[in-house]
């Protein structure tokens, strides 16, 4: 279990000045052109939300398939992101995200999760962080629900003579009464 590091950085051009087609740099620059303007402060308080949709068992890939049909601020059993949230929400604090909030929003599969405000390069730091997050902790518990039922679909065929079939079905009905010896049953359209 190896450690995973985040990194946020301003991109820069080779000359070492501010590459302006950075999202970050360009947030930077308007803060200082607000601050010029006699502004202090700019806080952001994010509430982001998201959708969780089902894996299809066989491939392991996303579908259209929303995860649950609850609504806003339901609850288990008609919440099924529950767990999910929780854990976004418990590797969000691991962060040092301070977490205000989670609930499930007003259409199905959607969630949100509400952290406390920070300043507006932190928040949007943070924002991208929490996509990360979302991204990784949802794949990996619906890629575990998809093996599972994978696993609960997976079967194995053994195929036994007709002589077995024949054997094991009439002593079975025999054994309770079901069946007179002379009576004759079709297993898969075969008249055994």
């Amino acid at each position: 279990n190896g450690k995973i590091a985040r990194v946020i950085c301003e991109v820069y051009n080779a000359d070492r000045t501010p590459f302006m087609g950075d999202p970050r740099n360009q947030l930077m620059h308007i803060l200082d052109e607000m601050k010029e303007m006699g502004f202090t402060d700019f806080n952001i308080g994010p509430e982001p939300e998201f959708f969780l949709f089902k894996l299809d068992p066989e491939t392991g890939k996303p579908t259209t398939h929303l995860n649950d049909q609850g609504s806003y601020f339901d609850l288990a059993p008609v919440d099924l992101g529950e767990n999910c949230r929780r854990d976004i929400v418990l590797e969000l604090e691991k962060l040092g995200f301070d977490v205000e909030a989670s609930h499930h929003e007003v259409a199905p599969g959607q969630h949100e999760v509400d952290f406390k405000y920070a300043d507006a390069l932190h928040a949007c730091d943070n924002i991208q962080t929490f996509k990360l997050v979302v991204k990784t902790v949802a794949k990996h518990i619906y890629e575990e629900k998809a093996k599972e039922e994978a696993e609960k679909k997976a079967r194995m065929e053994q195929p036994l003579t007709d002589a077995d079939v024949r054997r094991i079905l009439r002593d079975e009905f025999l054994s309770v009464g079901g069946l007179k010896k002379e009576d004759q049953f079709t297993f898969r359209n075969r008249t055994l």
